[in-house]
Formats: structure tokens, C-alpha cells, sequence
């Protein structure tokens, strides 16, 4: 094995005994993008172990020694914030100067970038805890550049390795990036450890293989489905997302479906390693999946929210069933069926929307989406009578942009069907 290695072993064998690594494939982490992950890697922590961020100094120091040579550096240079303890422990390791890069300049006194000082020429080392796609970096670079550095080497201790494109935009800028180990070393490492199982592990390198086709929203549906109630809401949250159209009968019934929805119902999504069924769950799951989008009111306003969005899944949904399947509850037992009768339910509606212009008060939200998308439902296979309410109601919601592009693309998507002689109908 060789050095570098063997190195990269010690590494990630270190990051995962003191779990600065995290390998989560069924529940996998949401970051502030929205972006999901079923690894987490937080290089922070090993400044809290003494002995492990002894060891990999020492492995940095030779890793550096052998990429950039003993003697080609003048100064080394932290990366502000997490940058800045592992630059001092190199610095003091190779006998070096240190300064550290601000992200910006600070604004006052000197409006410096760069904290400490080196001659003009220093051959500058920047140091981070760890590298994404690398574009921190060349921030980092350009101030070194500007204060007069040459700066042609970048030194992480963790680089994620699965975004090649970060890399050779570094490369383009005359950087060099050297690390410890990547996630293919972590991954190595936890396979060997016993961490993760078999489907775990290929879960997680499915990721590592291809990071955004895996953050990818896979969308199963019918046009003739309540998958039209969830294609809005996709075209609403604006996320990338394909659609994976099935046919009613075998096609829902194979292993591979049923490991996605073991009731073998439509529609269904799978978005990174979390597979979300039920329209309203789903639904409610995009709404939270994106916040940015504002399609449901901040947790400590959703008292309403709740309400209206459950109602659509609970009372609205059964009430409109059972009056199309031809069953009315009789009056005596109406108390056990959780909706009374159509027409309570539908009067209940027609209050609310009375008195402000969306269920949860004056603002759209995902609660609107699933009972607007109900109540199309209900009057287009005549079970619900228009009412002045409901239709300006629905009206509103038609003139959203996403309803339109949602409509558009499931009536395309039936018409292709069609022509296919796919099965159009869902069987009673």
C-alpha cells in the first residue's frame, strides 16, 4: 500500500471513530439548500481530540512534504474559520509563518483581508478543513494573489472527490488541491468496519457515483391519478424532477414498485434515500422539503394550516369517494364516518373560503393546492354542484402559473399514453 494510501486509511478510520463522518442512507441529511445527503462529514470536531488531530497533522505535514516538497513554501494561510486551527498546527509543524484569509474584507480600521503579514512573493499555502466542489477556495486565492502571495497550492484534510468539475476549475486558476482522504476512502473504511449494510452501502455510492442525479426527485404517477394533485405541487416547489408514468395493473404490482409503495397505489416519490407516499404526505413533505418557496406558514402559524391540509386528506377526500362509488352513509351511523355527509363537509368549505380568500387565511399554501385540487376533482365527475364560492376559489388557484404548467404536462403525458394503448382508467 502505498503512502498516500495508507494515509487515507488512517484518516477516515480516525474521522469515523470520533464521527466527524456520518453515513445516514435512510434518513439522509437536508442542508440549508435543500440539497439532501446521505453522508455528513463535519472536520470541526477534531479539534476537540488531541491525540487524532496530532496524528493527522503529522500526516498532513508529510502529505504536503511529498505534493509540494520540504523546502517550496513561505507562509502558511488559514481559510476563514474552520481553516485557521489546522493552519497553525501546519505552520508550527513545518517551522512557517501563519496568517489567516478573511472571507471578505472586514469592513473597518485597514479593511484587511488578510490577518499577519508575508513578504511580497511568499509562496502561500491555504489550508481548510475540508473541500466540497472547491469554489471556497479560489476565494481564498485571489485575496492571497492580491496581497501579493503566489498561491498555487491548496491543503484540506477531508476533500469530497465526487465533483470533478470543482477540481478543474482550480486547476484552470493554477491551484493544486492535496487532501487526506475522500469519501471513497470513508466509504471504504465503514464498509470494512462493519457500518453500513448492504443496501446502505450501495445507497451511499449511488450518491458518491452521481450526487446530483441522486438529489433528483423521482416522481411515479398516472396522469388519471391524484398524481396530478402532487405534479402541482412539484411544478410549485420548482425542484428537478422526473416522472416515471405507470400503468394500472401488473406494472404497480412488481418488486421493484412495491419496494417503493407496498400498497402498490399512485403516486409516489423517491428524493435522495426518503421515499414519501400518500398525496398529502407527500405534498406536505415538498412543502418543508423547500421552504424558499413559502407554500406553508412558519411552524408556530400552522395551526390552521394543519387543519385545512388534513381536512383535504381526511373528510374532503372520503366524502367525495364515497358519493362516486355510489355509497352514502346512512343517518344513523354518519357520527362513526368522520365526515357526516358530503354536504356538511362541502358547507364547512364554503364557510371558510368565505371569510378569507384562502383556507389558512390571506395567503396560498400546499393546504389550498390539496383541497382546490379536490374540489376540481369532485366537479369534474359531477359530485360536487358549482357554488359562487368555490368558483372563485378555483378560479384563483387556475391562474397560478404552476397549476397551468401542471395541467399541461399530465394532459400531454395522457395523450402519449393514449397513443401507446396504455391503460387509461384505474380498475374499481
Amino acid at each position: 500500500m502505498s503512502a498516500a494510501a495508507d494515509a487515507a486509511r488512517t484518516t477516515a478510520n480516525i474521522l469515523l471513530e470520533i464521527e466527524a463522518v456520518l453515513f445516514r442512507p435512510d434518513a439522509p441529511f437536508t442542508f440549508t439548500s435543500g440539497r439532501k445527503s446521505p453522508v455528513y462529514v463535519d472536520c470541526r470536531k477534531i479539534i476537540s481530540f488531541p491525540r487524532a488531530r496530532a496524528k493527522l497533522m503529522d500526516l498532513a505535514v508529510e502529505r504536503i512534504a511529498a505534493s509540494v516538497g520540504y523546502e517550496s513554501l513561505d507562509v502558511i494561510a488559514g481559510g476563514e474559520t474552520a481553516g485557521i486551527p489546522f493552519a497553525a498546527w501546519i505552520a508550527e509543524r513545518l517551522g512557517l509563518p501563519m496568517v489567516y484569509v478573511r472571507k471578505k474584507p472586514k469592513g473597518f480600521g485597514r479593511n484587511a483581508q488578510i490577518e499577519g503579514t508575508f513578504p511580497e512573493g511568499a509562496r502561500a499555502l491555504l489550508v481548510e478543513d475540508l473541500a466540497t466542489d472547491g469554489g471556497s477556495k479560489l476565494g481564498f486565492i485571489e485575496a492571497l494573489r492580491g496581497a501579493g502571495a503566489e498561491a498555487a497550492h491548496s491543503f484540506v484534510v477531508f476533500h469530497y472527490g465526487i465533483f470533478p468539475e470543482g477540481i478543474a476549475r482550480l486547476e484552470a486558476e493554477g491551484v493544486s488541491l492535496h487532501a487526506l482522504c475522500t469519501w471513497y476512502d470513508a466509504l471504504a473504511a465503514a464498509e470494512a468496519a462493519g457500518y453500513l449494510s448492504g443496501q446502505g452501502l450501495a445507497e451511499v455510492k449511488a450518491f458518491l457515483d452521481d450526487p446530483d442525479g441522486w438529489q433528483e426527485i423521482v416522481f411515479y404517477t398516472n396522469p388519471q391519478s391524484r398524481g396530478r394533485i402532487v405534479r402541482w405541487m412539484l411544478e410549485e416547489v420548482e425542484a428537478p424532477y422526473r416522472a416515471e408514468y405507470l400503468t394500472y395493473g401488473p406494472a404497480l404490482q412488481t418488486p421493484e414498485f412495491l419496494a417503493v409503495n407496498p400498497m402498490g397505489k399512485l403516486p409516489a416519490i423517491r428524493h435522495g434515500g426518503t421515499v414519501v407516499t400518500e398525496t398529502v404526505a407527500i405534498c406536505s413533505y415538498l412543502a418543508d422539503a423547500f421552504p424558499e418557496r413559502g407554500l406553508a406558514p412558519p411552524p408556530p402559524a400552522r395551526g390552521a394550516y394543519y387543519r385545512w391540509l388534513f381536512f383535504s386528506a381526511g373528510p374532503f377526500d372520503a366524502a367525495i369517494t364515497a358519493r362516486a362509488a355510489g355509497f352514502e352513509p346512512p343517518e344513523a351511523v354518519r357520527g362513526m364516518i368522520g365526515y357526516g355527509s358530503l354536504e356538511r363537509v362541502l358547507d364547512t368549505l364554503e364557510r371558510q373560503l368565505s371569510a378569507a380568500p384562502y383556507l389558512a387565511g390571506t395567503d396560498f399554501t400546499t393546504a389550498d393546492l390539496c383541497a382546490g385540487a379536490q374540489l376540481v376533482f369532485g366537479q369534474h365527475i359531477e359530485v360536487i354542484a358549482p357554488r359562487p364560492v368555490f368558483t372563485d376559489y378555483l378560479d384563483r388557484l387556475a391562474a397560478r402559473p404552476a397549476f397551468r404548467r401542471a395541467a399541461a404536462l399530465d394532459e400531454a403525458a395522457q395523450a402519449a399514453m393514449d397513443q401507446q394503448g396504455e391503460t387509461r382508467e384505474q380498475p374499481a
